[in-house]
């Protein structure tokens, strides 16, 4: 889900990251951005809570997100890192 573009998929437009609209634009507000990143998460089904997240900007300005999640159904998973990219 976090590497889908909101509006791309026909069967749910709201699904993805608003990555032309708030993402990939100059000076982005990082904190509306970690609350999409966040936001997508929670609402990912089997996603009962996210535990932990951290966002690394590095000096290129390539987006990282860590995250630990507990499941629906009680397991844990985590840490997971992975690059965000359209």
């Amino acid at each position: 889900r976090l590497r889908v573009i909101r509006s791309e998929w026909f069967l749910d437009t709201s699904a993805g990251l608003p990555y032309y609209e708030e993402i990939l634009v100059k000076d982005p507000d990082m904190i509306a951005v970690m609350g999409s990143i966040r936001e997508t998460i929670a609402e990912t089904p089997g996603v009962d809570e996210v535990l932990d997240i951290d966002f690394d900007l590095d000096a290129s300005r390539r987006l990282a997100v860590t995250l630990t999640a507990s499941l629906v159904s009680g397991d844990e998973i985590g840490p997971l890192t992975f690059p965000l990219a359209p």
